[in-house]
């Protein structure tokens, strides 16, 4: 069976809906901090910000090298990553510790683009920040089933609907 490809769209668009609202009747013993880990999660799995931006028909410009990284990518990461701080610090866990013991910074010392370096340094900060929200919320282990079932309801059915009815988007292959 093959349908248009909008209606195609429209059945895979309610479909996760349908799989979110089921998800939330659940009543989940989790807060809406994992929001957070749930959608840096989808982008790490799938294409950055502006790549999305583009694909809904919002053209924006992306960066002049591969070096320098999408603008509007670096502003949507530290978003993400400010908020989690943010959740953190509610929470009362003690950053500085974890930070002490880590010495990733040194890293972007022998780079020969420190500045480079740097910010994907801080974008990569984002990581252990998302997984942290998960192992503070009262049943880590429910919360971390949670976020990796949410993200699968939206990867999935969206790279189905690509490689079948959008190959120019499913089929591609990007670095």
């Amino acid at each position: 069976m093959h349908l248009p490809p909008i209606i195609a769209s429209c059945l895979t668009i309610a479909f996760i809906v349908f799989l979110f609202r089921r998800d939330i009747r659940e009543k989940p013993d989790v807060s809406g901090a994992l929001w957070l880990p749930l959608l840096w999660l989808v982008m790490t799995c799938s294409r950055g910000f502006t790549a999305w931006l583009n694909i809904f028909g919002l053209h924006v410009s992306g960066a002049a090298s591969l070096e320098e990284g999408s603008p509007l990518d670096a502003c949507f990461y530290f978003a993400l990553i400010a908020v989690g701080f943010c959740v953190l610090l509610q929470r009362q866990v003690r950053l500085s510790e974890i930070l002490q013991n880590n010495g990733w910074l040194i890293s972007i010392v022998w780079s020969d683009f420190p500045f480079v370096a740097f910010k994907r340094w801080f974008k990569v900060l984002g990581h252990p920040i998302m997984v942290l929200i998960i192992l503070t919320e009262p049943d880590p282990e429910k919360a971390l089933s949670r976020v990796m079932k949410r993200c699968a309801y939206i990867v999935v059915p969206v790279s189905i609907l690509f490689i079948k009815y959008y190959p120019e988007l499913g089929r591609g292959f990007d670095t």
